[in-house]
């Protein structure tokens, strides 16, 4: 898998859901 060490990622609906599900594991791959 691409590594997102210092990426930054940006994610319209993390609030809930699978926005929120992603949100999550962007951010445990390391992106900001």
């Amino acid at each position: 898998m691409t590594s997102f060490t210092n990426k930054v990622v940006v994610i319209t609906g993390g609030n809930s859901g699978i926005g929120l599900a992603t949100a999550q594991a962007f951010a445990k791959d390391g992106a900001k």
